[in-house]
């Protein structure tokens, strides 16, 4: 099972080099999903989805809902949510 998971994330990894969740729209009041297909500091990333202070998940693209490594980020930016 393990092993099934790690090779989940490792394909998800092809499909983005990096996600991350660190820009928050106070006006809208939500955090941005941010997701980068490549490494190269030129490319414009995607908004994914929104994640909303109540937990919310708002996805702007749907083929991003499927990959582990955008929920994992997701699954953390909640999380964080929750200490706060």
């Amino acid at each position: 099972m393990q092993k099934n998971i790690l090779k989940q994330f490792i394909k998800d990894m092809k499909d983005y080099a990096e996600v991350r969740c660190d820009f928050y729209d106070d006006i809208e009041g939500y955090w941005c999903v941010d997701a980068w297909r490549t490494s190269d500091d030129n490319e414009e990333g995607e908004v994914v989805a929104h994640v909303y202070d109540d937990g919310s998940v708002v996805w702007l693209n749907n083929n991003a809902k499927k990959s582990h490594y955008v929920q994992m980020v997701i699954k953390d930016c909640i999380a964080d949510l929750k200490i706060d």
